[in-house]
This record gives structure tokens, sequence and C-alpha cells, in this order.
């Protein structure tokens, strides 16, 4: 059980999803994680959303908007690190590789963020808290419990996060794939593999993993509630047993019951 009252720089704090139906979506995940959810009005008139843990936020979704939609952008599940300074970040970003998607803005009195792309285009929020540090949750059932980077360039992105974060890499071998593990000081943070052909047409990405207590279970539930299922439970030994989930709308995530 984790209860988190601030994020380590450098760590990730907190997951969004953009999504074009609100009520399916809070239907899907409350029968899915048993989440709650709740809204906050916006500046701009919509409300702002976020699912609840144990009656504390724990990840947040909102409408996509309408120049997303009329690009056919897809439903997505958008990871944030937590950082000392996003300023600093979207200042230092180009030199590392990767670009600043927007100039860093204020979010109230919540925090402070922008967009970045890795030198392969996968997308990450960048947070800096004020009064919000992000989700009060991870690792442990129905909360993010894991973040992996899918990529073509390997040594690009160890570069690029290590001068970023300052995460350190590691690499394993399963059979014949190897896993890099990037680490924020001690703490494994995130995972990275190179795409194999296969997903040559899906673009660089970040993947978010919750953790279940019932990996069949969970991916059963699913697929009752109207999911595809892009990855049926597999055992990896010592680690644990994943599956990939389509929601309903299009937006892809990962479960995990962890052997760990």
């Amino acid at each position: 059980m984790a209860h988190y009252k601030n994020h380590p720089n450098g760590s990730f704090c907190w997951a969004e999803l953009k999504t074009h139906n609100l009520e399916g979506t809070k239907t899907f995940y409350n029968k899915l994680f048993d989440w709650k959810a709740k809204s906050i009005p916006m500046s701009d008139g919509e409300d702002y959303k976020m699912f609840l843990h144990k009656g504390e936020e724990i990840c947040g979704f909102y409408k996509l908007k309408n120049y997303l939609q009329s690009k056919n952008t897809s439903p997505y599940w958008q990871p944030y690190v937590s950082v000392e300074s996003v300023d600093t970040i979207a200042k230092g970003v180009e030199k590392f590789g990767g670009k600043a998607m927007m100039e860093p803005f204020d979010v109230s009195d919540s925090g402070r963020m922008t967009f970045i792309q890795d030198p392969d285009n996968a997308s990450l929020g960048i947070w800096q808290p004020k009064n919000g540090i992000g989700t009060k949750y991870k690792n442990e059932f129905n909360t993010i419990c894991w973040v992996e980077l899918a990529t073509n360039k390997i040594e690009e992105s160890i570069n690029f996060y290590g001068n970023l974060f300052g995460w350190i890499s590691t690499v394993s071998n399963f059979g014949t794939v190897q896993y890099f593990t990037f680490k924020n000081g001690d703490i494994p943070e995130a995972g990275m593999y190179k795409k194999p052909i296969e997903q040559d047409a899906i673009p660089s990405h970040w993947l978010i993993y919750f953790c279940v207590e019932d990996c069949t279970k969970t991916v059963e539930i699913a697929r009752k509630n109207g999911a595809n299922i892009i990855k049926e439970p597999e055992n990896i030994p010592t680690v644990g047993t994943f599956a990939i989930i389509q929601d309903p709308y299009g937006a892809v995530f990962g479960i995990i019951r962890l052997e760990m």
C-alpha cells in the first residue's frame, strides 16, 4: 500500500485519459477498477474530471478537444512526470533531442505544466506541483504501478531521459527481447523496449499499467463491458501476469498482477 504526499523529482505522478465519451468512460472504469469520479470546473467552461480511489484523486479524464477530434485522434492515456521546474525542462528539452509541445502554463494554484516529445516523438506530460501533487496512490491494486516506453530509438531515449530527469538505465534479457529499466535514483521508474517489426505502424508511445489483484478476472470484466483485449493474460516468470486492453472508446492501457 502506497499513499503519497509528494512525488520525487523525476517520478511519474499522474495519468490522464483524453476521450470522446465521458459518461461511458466513467462507467467502464468504475466497473473495472471500482473508481468513483468527480468534476472540477475549468476556465474554458469545460469540466475536468478525476477518478477517485479510496476517496482521493488518482488520475484525470476529460473530453478530447474539437480540433483533436477533427484530426481523428484516438482516445489515449497520458502519463505525467513530476519535476522541480517545468520551465527548466521546457528550455532544456531541445538540446537533448526532444521538443516542447507548448509553452509552460499554470493550472490555477494546483501546479504548472507542459507537454514534451522525446527523440522518437513519444509524448509526456510534465508537472510542477504547487497545491496539487498528482496521484495520491500508486503501486497498489487498481492504481498505476508501471509505465513503459515502446520506441525505435533506444540509445537516443537512454541519453534523452538520462539528461532530462537523471534516470539511469539497466538492461535485462527476456528470451530474445532486451528490456530496459529506467531508475530514478535507486527506484525503478519505467521500462523500455524496442518496437518489434509488427508494431511499425504504431507510433512510439508510453503505456500505463495499473496493478490488479487478478489479471484474468480483470480481463474478463473488461471484455464483458465492451473492451478489446489486445494482449491476453501472459505470465512473465518472477515478474507477474500482464495483459493489454483497449477500452470501449479506443484508449489502450496495461494491467499487471505483480509477483515481485
